[in-house]
């Protein structure tokens, strides 16, 4: 018992002074505490995203990211839950991490060993419940294989905006992904299509320590989200046709 609350209390520490997230969200509402950074050891580091919640309907602590990392030379190895999305999209990314209940993504149990060359990155691992993978990227592009999914994306510039996209083959059909992002009159604008059937454009205005954001998407049913955010504090508010969700979260760090 008092090594838990030594590595609980060891967290916390790490949290208040790295990165500690507080909020509300609903329906529900759900109340929320993200604890995130990174423990160094010696040849090593821990890094971790933990989120205490608590609500009407669950509570629980939400395992985001926990993994051991060690490197040496030109390879890295990573063991524990990490995120993995290998798709090129914005809105509507190609991922294995999973929605969790305290509103970031929770990522996948495995590991991975990772060799990193000039401009070539080569990576071999292992997601438990979906198996191997394998992942070769350039600056450009990348190309990912396992047996849930087969496929390649990539970006480019086009004068100031971004192209991007993808195309995987998975058991329950294709999917892929085509995208532009950049600045038009002061607003960064994001414009994207996915198969099958989803669509969606995002202008988000930024300043100085403060952001305004509001996309409509279709993705399945139509929606509308609105972000509004000052520093170290963000809101939200979506709107779909099957209810509506709102959320305020404040992160800081000491």
């Amino acid at each position: 018992m008092r090594s838990l609350f030594a590595g609980v209390g060891l967290l916390l520490g790490l949290a208040l002074g790295q990165g500690l997230e507080v909020g509300v969200f609903g329906p529900g509402p759900t109340l929320y505490a993200r604890l995130q950074g990174v423990l160094a050891l010696e040849g090593a580091e821990v890094r971790f995203a933990l989120a205490p919640y608590a609500g009407l309907r669950a509570s629980g602590v939400a395992v985001e990211d926990l993994r051991l990392g060690v490197g040496e030379g030109s390879y890295a190895l990573e063991l524990g839950r990490f995120p993995l999305t290998p798709g090129e999209g914005r809105l509507f990314p190609y991922t294995w991490n999973r929605p969790g209940p305290a509103l970031a993504p929770e990522g996948v149990w495995g590991g991975h060993l990772t060799w990193y060359g000039e401009a070539l990155r080569l990576r071999a691992g292992y997601v438990w419940e979906r198996g191997a993978f394998l992942e070769a990227a350039l600056p450009e592009g990348r190309v990912f294989l396992s047996r849930e999914a087969v496929g390649a994306g990539g970006a480019f510039r086009l004068g100031g905006w971004v192209a991007y996209g993808d195309a995987f083959w998975t058991p329950g059909g294709g999917l892929g992904t085509l995208g532009v992002t950049g600045f038009w009159g002061g607003v960064l604008w994001t414009v994207e299509l996915a198969y099958p059937g989803r669509a969606g454009v995002e202008a988000r205005l930024l300043g100085e320590g403060w952001q305004l954001g509001l996309a409509l998407v279709r993705d399945g049913s139509l929606g509308a989200r609105l972000v509004a955010g000052l520093e170290g504090a963000q809101g939200w508010l979506f709107l779909w046709e099957a209810g509506v969700a709102w959320g305020v979260g404040v992160g800081w760090s000491l």
